[in-house]
This record gives structure tokens, C-alpha cells and sequence, in this order.
């Protein structure tokens, strides 16, 4: 490991905070604009100024928007409301100097009332298959495996369960580095092998084929020699 951990657990953690508290706000009535004017706030209370993500600092999907994978160089959040029943992503990119935070959950809206993990089949699917992958993931991945190999196995996985990978690139994550341009990515073709990666991020953005709800899942891990860590 050839990087300084401690800055970046700490924005992470940061991150991990504010959904937390996001998880309160959410209710039915609020909108896309309104859960991503509060995220910035709860970031910025925490002392974060910027985000690296084109200087988004929550991507926020609300409903039918879940399926919708949008390049941060277009997205605008929206009045699309939250419902008694319902689905919210959200993305936060913190950045503190040159260390950066990416932390992605889904809320589920059951009966009005936003919880971090859902009771109702039809979110129960898609929260059980981002939980299996991630735990997967773990089991699987070695310094020496290429992001081409970790794709195609992760893919097979997805659609084993009759699931979608929605990304537009049809990437499941990426690198994290100083410049956003250099980002490399978990993605077909890509025989670059994990261990170069450094800190990467794991986000499969995925649907049960045929449904409404797109389901989001991020963490970013690296590795300790070769056992996979979660940041």
C-alpha cells in the first residue's frame, strides 16, 4: 500500500455520516432538488467546500429516475418527489485538498417512511443482490486480478439473477485519484490489475429486468497485501 490511508477514512467517514443523516430528511413531499440542497449543506457544515464530481455534491435519483445512469457533465436534479413507496439514490463526492470521499446508498420509502434496508419483495431483490455482490466481491478479488476479469465475473453474477447493469458505460467503478481524468475503470477490456488501482470504488447501478427501480450500493476498498479492505 503505497498511499496514506488515514485522509481519506476520514472523508469517507464523512460521507457515511451525512447519508445517515440524509436517511432522516428523506420523507414523502421532498424532491431531487431538495435532498441535494441538503446534502451539500450537511457536507459543507462538516467543512467540505468542494466535490470532485464536476462539483456535484449529491447525485439524487428519486422513483422512475433510479434507472437513469447521467453523466455528472449533465445532471440536474429535478422537482420529481418522493412518494409514500419509493426509491432514492444518492451519490456523495466529497473532496478535502486532494483526497477524495464516493459513498452511494439507496433509500427505501416504505409506507413514508425512509429506511436503510427495505422489507417489501420487489426492493428486497434488488438490496439483496448489491449486498451479495459486494460480499462477493470480497471473497474474490486478489491484487493480481485484472478489472477486466472482476467485470465479466460481476456481469455473469448480475445477470444470473435476472438483473441489469444500467451503467451508460457499463463500468461497475473506478479508481480513485487526484485528477478526475485519470480515473481508470472496472470495465470490459481494461487489463490493468487491481492492485495498481490502489483505493477503488465498487458501485454496481443495477435493475431487476423489466422494473422501475434502479439500486445503487458504493464503497470503496483497497487492498492490505492481499486481502481486500472496505475504507
Amino acid at each position: 500500500m503505497d498511499f496514506v490511508i488515514e485522509p481519506y477514512v476520514r472523508i469517507q467517514n464523512l460521507a457515511k455520516d451525512t447519508m445517515t443523516e440524509l436517511l432522516e430528511f428523506v420523507r414523502p413531499g421532498v424532491t431531487e432538488k431538495d435532498i441535494a440542497a441538503k446534502a451539500k449543506a450537511l457536507l459543507q457544515q462538516k467543512g467540505i467546500k468542494k466535490f470532485w464530481y464536476y462539483d456535484i455534491a449529491a447525485l439524487v435519483l428519486v422513483g422512475p429516475r433510479t434507472i437513469l445512469s447521467v453523466s455528472g457533465r449533465e445532471y440536474m436534479p429535478t422537482d420529481m418527489a418522493v412518494q409514500e413507496d419509493d426509491l432514492v439514490t444518492i451519490d456523495l463526492s466529497p473532496m478535502d485538498g486532494i483526497y477524495w470521499g464516493d459513498y452511494a446508498r439507496s433509500i427505501y420509502v416504505e409506507g413514508g417512511i425512509a429506511k436503510s434496508e427495505p422489507s417489501k419483495a420487489g426492493l428486497r431483490n434488488g438490496f439483496n443482490l448489491e449486498s451479495s455482490l459486494h460480499n462477493h466481491l470480497v471473497h474474490i478479488a486478489h491484487p493480481d486480478m485484472t478489472a477486466h476479469e472482476l467485470w465479466v465475473g460481476m456481469n455473469g453474477l448480475i445477470e444470473s439473477y435476472a438483473f441489469e447493469n444500467l451503467d451508460f458505460k457499463s463500468n461497475l467503478g473506478h479508481s480513485i485519484e487526484r485528477d478526475m481524468k485519470q480515473r481508470r475503470y472496472i470495465e470490459e477490456g481494461n487489463e490493468s490489475i487491481l492492485k495498481d488501482f490502489g483505493l477503488f470504488t465498487f458501485e454496481p447501478h443495477i435493475r431487476q429486468k423489466g422494473q422501475n427501480f434502479g439500486f445503487k450500493h458504493e464503497n470503496i476498498y483497497y487492498f492490505v497485501e492481499n486481502a481486500l479492505h472496505l475504507l
